[in-house]
């Protein structure tokens, strides 16, 4: 009995360890299942790893040649950008310019910048300023390339000057009474200084004045002595001199 019990005893014993050695190498062929697995995965991570370095390294390379064109770019446009700044400030200046000679034309007055801008000088030169200058007519050629500018200029006449009379008022004293002697000639003579001679008398004074060109000697003029008529009178008295005090 002894001996039976303890054969039964040593065969559920050896049961025993079979059974958990087969658990143990299922566990352990699962664990190897797994590590080749996970091996898999960090193989095919190792692998997109590299792509990834890969596509870093050509992205970078892109970068840094986009970065150069674009530096380059920027050096192209900072000259590029100027010049057109410059052209449209002109093109904005020669629009105001057009503008305003068109107002002006229609007041009956020469713009001269009009003429700056197509570098137009008069051979006359400071002898016929632009200002005083009067237009005529504007017109454009049939292909509409060539634009014709109509005006007159006067010449100026350095040699003559304009006199004007700025007379005293004088008085005389006769029979008690006091009358004022005022001046009642010509108000303004146009006078050569060459040939000391009067172009013109009593003109109407404007930015242009035009003279006749026949000069006269001061002969022609009447005489002097018939400038002068007495105005008003009235009963002297001592103090009437100081009335006439003109300095």
């Amino acid at each position: 009995m002894f001996y039976a019990g303890l054969g039964i005893a040593g065969t559920a014993v050896g049961s025993s360890a079979i059974h958990k050695g087969k658990n143990l190498q299922a566990q352990i062929d699962h664990l190897t299942s797994e590590l080749d697995r996970k091996s898999d995965e960090i193989s095919e991570a190792l692998k997109a790893i590299k792509i990834i370095n890969s596509n870093m390294h050509n992205m970078t390379a892109k970068i840094n040649e986009l970065d150069l064109d674009l530096n380059s770019v920027k050096n192209y446009l900072t000259p590029s950008q100027y010049s057109i700044a410059h052209v449209v400030s002109k093109l904005y200046d020669l629009e105001t310019i057009l503008r305003t000679a068109h107002r002006e034309w229609k007041q009956n007055r020469l713009y001269a910048p009009l003429l700056d801008i197509w570098n137009i000088t008069l051979p006359c030169g400071d002898n016929c300023p632009v200002h005083f200058a009067r237009p005529v007519r504007c017109a454009l050629s049939p292909k509409r390339d060539e634009i014709f500018l109509t005006f007159t200029a006067p010449i100026i006449n350095t040699n003559l000057t304009l006199a004007e009379a700025d007379a005293f008022v004088f008085f005389t004293q006769q029979n008690n009474q006091t009358c004022s002697i005022v001046y009642n000639g010509p108000t303004n003579a146009i006078i050569s200084t060459t040939q000391h001679c009067i172009h013109s008398i009593n003109i109407q004074k404007s930015d242009i004045v035009l003279t006749s060109p026949e000069c006269k000697s001061q002969t022609a003029l009447p005489n002097p002595s018939t400038f002068y008529t007495i105005d008003k009178c009235y009963p002297s008295t001592k103090e009437d001199y100081k009335n006439y005090v003109q300095v």
